[in-house]
This record gives C-alpha cells, sequence and structure tokens, in this order.
C-alpha cells in the first residue's frame, strides 16, 4: 500500500495537535496528566511510526520521481543534439547509465533514512518500556512497606527500642493493640518481617530493578531508623543486601541534612518516619 507524503505528514500533525489539545482543569493536576499523557509510551512510539512512516514515504516517492524527471531531461536532450546511428548507441548506453547513476546517488539514502526512523522507532520503544518498568517495580515495592501488617512491624520496633524492662515493653505492646498471647513472639516476628522487607529492597535498588533516588526519597528514613534499631540484633549481620541499602540511606541523609534542618529544624535527623 502506498502511502503519499503529505498524507503521512497530516497524520503526524494530527496525532500530535490531537494530544496537546488536552484540557487542564485542575492546576497541577491537571499539567502532571498532560505530562503523563504525552510522555506515555505508546503516544510517544506512535509518533515516532508516523514520522517514519511520513521520511520513508517521501523518501520513497519524492526522490525517485525526481530522479526520472532529471533521467528524461538528460535523455531528450541527448537525443535533440545526436542524429547519426553511432550517437544514437552513444545516447542509449547514456540512457542505461543515467539510471544506475542516480540509483547509486539515492538508494543510499533513501537507506539511510529508514534505518534512522526505524533505530529511532526501538530506541523510543526501549527508552519508555525499561521507564514502565522502573515504575511498576517502585509502585510494588512501595505497596509492600505500605502494607498495615508490614508498617505496624516497624512501628512495634521503633516502640520498644532501648526498653529492656519486659513488663513496658508488654506494656507498649498492648498500647499498640497486641493481644495477650502474641506478647512473647511478636517481636521476634516483626523483626523477621523488616529484615526481610528491607534485604529484598536492598537487592532490587543494588541490581537497578527499582530506581535508587526515587526510592530513597521517600524511605531513606525508615531504612536508617530501621537498622539503627536492629544493629544490635546478631541475626542482621545475615542481610547484607540491608546492609547495603543502608549505606546508600546514609549517604543519601548526608546530603539531605541542610534541607531537613531547613523544613524541620536541627533535630530533623531524629525524626522518624514509618
Amino acid at each position: 500500500m502506498k502511502y503519499e507524503p503529505v498524507v503521512a505528514f497530516k497524520w503526524f500533525s494530527s496525532y500530535l495537535q490531537l494530544m496537546l489539545q488536552t484540557k487542564i482543569k485542575k492546576g497541577v493536576q491537571g499539567k502532571k496528566c498532560v505530562a503523563r499523557r504525552f510522555y506515555s509510551f505508546h503516544h510517544i512510539f506512535v509518533l515516532v511510526l508516523l514520522l517514519a512512516i511520513a521520511i520513508s514515504s517521501f523518501a520513497l516517492s519524492y526522490v525517485p520521481q525526481q530522479a526520472m524527471a532529471v533521467i528524461n531531461n538528460s535523455s531528450s536532450s541527448a537525443k535533440m543534439t545526436i542524429s547519426d546511428s553511432s550517437s544514437k548507441s552513444v545516447s542509449k548506453t547514456t540512457d542505461n547509465e543515467k539510471p544506475s547513476d542516480l540509483n547509486q546517488t539515492y538508494l543510499p539514502i533513501i537507506t539511510v533514512i529508514v534505518l534512522v526512523a526505524s533505530a529511532a522507532a526501538a530506541l523510543a520503544t526501549y527508552y519508555y518500556a525499561k521507564k514502565a518498568f522502573h515504575f511498576n517495580a517502585l509502585i510494588k515495592a512501595f505497596e509492600l512497606l505500605n502494607d498495615n501488617a508490614h508498617r505496624n512491624a516497624r512501628i512495634r520496633l521503633y516502640r520498644v527500642a532501648g526498653v529492656d524492662d519486659p513488663i513496658i515493653r508488654r506494656a507498649y505492646l498492648k498500647e499498640l493493640g497486641v493481644k495477650d498471647e502474641s506478647l512473647d513472639t511478636i517481636i521476634p516476628e516483626s523483626q523477621n518481617i523488616v529484615l526481610a522487607d528491607l534485604d529484598q529492597m536492598g537487592i532490587l535498588v543494588k541490581k537497578k530493578l527499582v530506581p535508587e533516588k526515587e526510592f530513597l526519597e521517600v524511605y531513606w528514613n525508615t531504612v536508617v531508623s530501621c537498622y539503627d534499631t536492629l544493629k544490635n540484633e546478631e541475626k542482621i549481620k545475615l542481610y547484607l543486601n540491608f546492609k547495603d541499602l543502608y549505606d546508600r540511606a546514609d549517604k543519601h541523609r548526608m546530603a539531605r541534612i541542610p534541607l531537613e534542618n531547613e523544613i524541620f529544624g536541627p533535630n530533623a535527623s531524629s525524626i522518624t518516619f514509618h
């Protein structure tokens, strides 16, 4: 099926115009909506594909037409100036050589244009697929750590941290809604939950399956607080990925100290986020 260049470029401009006509109804939230729509993977892919079709159709229709016009003009002028039989054979040779020369000139250009358009489409596909994968992985990590059971496990550890008196510890746990039959086992279980959660987050961040910057922007304080709470436990030595995540979070904390002090005051580092 043959596509005219003007039609292909019209498709491209119409789709781009349709994307940009999204109405902004709620201020900043609306702007984010427009940004997500414009930069979403399938919209970018369609735009690149339409642009590739437009460029390819232009190269395959306009350039050969211009080449044939040059051939026809040159061959007609050659036939008008040459009248004898020997010169006719020369003109035939010229006619046979002209298309070959022009093909050698334009076909590489057409090939390069098509290859560049295909490479651009492939790169756009890879980039936005990778970005979508990281976004989904980050959402899954947040869902795990924000789960009520996992968040309560961290809260229980913070509450009894540094409390050696078993009676006071039990009283604190009762305040948090722990049942009597679970008072003796709830802390070891909470430790195991927190250690497993943050060890998993550590390996995901280390292998770049979860974006480090975005994750630590939200959970650096949680990571640091949990490690400080559990660092005296013997079993923490088994969770090497947790230790690696703590090192990254501590480095992130040091970079944020001026900002935290400006927002929360000089004791910002002592604030704990669950």
